[in-house]
């Protein structure tokens, strides 16, 4: 369902949108279509849009940046096939450290993926140079993806300027069935609207649905709310968000935040979650969106799993021939008191390596990598399943003791 409004109701009652964007409201009022200025909070670039955005903000003649915070990640170009992607990440530290921009090196993660885990922050507002910076709006925030120069200006403390956007609300209704994914929910906006029916709107959803959806499926469609051309998405910030904040060790950053009680919008569209099935978009646009029923059957040349917006773990486990086995070992290690690290964290013997190898103590590990921690002064040994488990229920380890070769270096 989809009707358009005007605004009405209350004028002291405000939507979310109109919240976070009246609190950073330099200049201008809110009034669709007309020109608004925000003060920003954040500033996220990344490698391929960072080193011109460094150079712009070079030409702006600052000494530091001007907000409170800002970060450049290094994760489109990282293969060093030559000299130029090293060199640019080079300069990123460089320039970076001079300017007190935060340093996120190669291999850390996804920009976008990774703000929404260890920065974003309910009621703030982001400006990035990368068009999935809109994923932070899964945790409250007003988050814009623009230029670099819009950037290096926000950074140098002028702000960001735009004409203030339509407020479309997106009103969830019941759960998800099985197998529908929270990405269904975009391809249904696209069949309703398009790839050109988001521009100059903000996307702010609302309803009972709401609260079914972590913070990483909110993070899917806010991402993918870029596919209509929308200037970005929002959720509330509630018990989801806490939760999320929570575990990632960030529950002083948790404010509450939603709309007003009788908010209006400039546009509404209802979205029962019960009766959404799989959607597909066909070639050649994102919009080109039918039931995955019409194309069943369908011989397949490739596949690819994961992308840069399906990069949760719900997301890459629904592929998995037995995602159950993952989730038996996570709902294991949580009830034994074990430690998870879930699929995408990367290669054991290395991560344990960086993380937990501690000099002077004894690892056993159901693995023959694990003697890669004796680099940190473990006496550490590769063993079986049942070694392990024996040692886990407070047996000890058992072995023959071995000779000791030295190695004069």
């Amino acid at each position: 369902m989809r009707s358009d409004r005007g605004r009405e109701g209350n004028v002291a009652s405000l939507n979310l949108t109109q919240k976070i964007i009246q609190s950073h409201l330099t200049a201008g009022e809110l009034k669709p279509g007309t020109e608004v200025s925000l003060r920003v909070d954040q500033g996220l670039l990344q490698d391929t849009t960072g080193t011109m955005g460094f150079l712009q903000l070079e030409e702006l003649g600052v000494d530091r940046i001007k907000i409170p915070f800002a970060i450049v990640y290094v994760d489109h170009n990282i293969l060093a096939i030559d000299f130029k992607n090293p060199d640019d990440h080079m300069f990123l530290r460089s320039f970076a450290q001079k300017y007190g921009i935060h340093f996120s090196r190669p291999g850390t993660g996804i920009c976008h993926y990774l703000h929404m885990e260890r920065f974003a922050k309910p009621g703030q507002l982001l400006l990035g140079a990368d068009s999935h910076t809109v994923m932070a709006g899964s945790v409250s925030m007003i988050a814009i993806g623009a230029g670099g120069l819009d950037v290096a200006v926000a950074l140098a403390g002028h702000g960001f300027t735009m004409a203030m956007p339509k407020v479309v609300e997106v009103r969830l209704e019941n759960t998800l069935g099985p197998w529908i994914q929270a990405k269904d929910i975009i391809p249904e906006l696209l069949r309703r609207r398009d790839v050109k029916g988001g521009v100059g709107r903000i996307f702010e959803f609302t309803g009972p649905g709401v609260q079914t959806l972590s913070v990483p499926e909110r993070g899917t469609i806010c991402n993918m709310i870029a596919e209509l051309g929308a200037t970005t998405g929002i959720f509330p910030s509630d018990r989801r968000t806490k939760e999320w904040l929570t575990e990632q060790k960030r529950p002083a950053d948790f404010v509450e935040m939603g709309a007003d009680q009788g908010a209006s919008f400039d546009e509404t569209e209802v979205i029962d979650l019960a009766k959404v099935v799989p959607l597909i978009a066909k070639p050649s646009s994102p919009g080109n969106v039918v039931p995955v029923s019409e194309v069943a059957g369908l011989k397949a040349q490739q596949v690819c799993v994961g992308s840069s917006v399906n990069s949760g773990y719900e997301d890459l486990a629904i592929d998995f021939k037995n995602p159950d086995d993952h989730m038996f070992l996570r709902s294991f290690a949580q009830r034994h008191g074990i430690h998870f690290s879930r699929p995408g964290t990367g290669i054991c013997h290395y991560l344990h390596m960086e993380r937990f190898a501690k000099p002077g103590q004894l690892l056993l590990g159901a693995d023959s990598h694990t003697v890669m921690a004796g680099s940190v002064s473990m006496i550490a040994i590769g063993a079986g399943g049942l070694d392990v488990a024996v040692a886990l229920a407070g047996h000890g380890f058992t072995m023959a003791m071995p000779k000791v070769v030295e190695v004069r270096l």
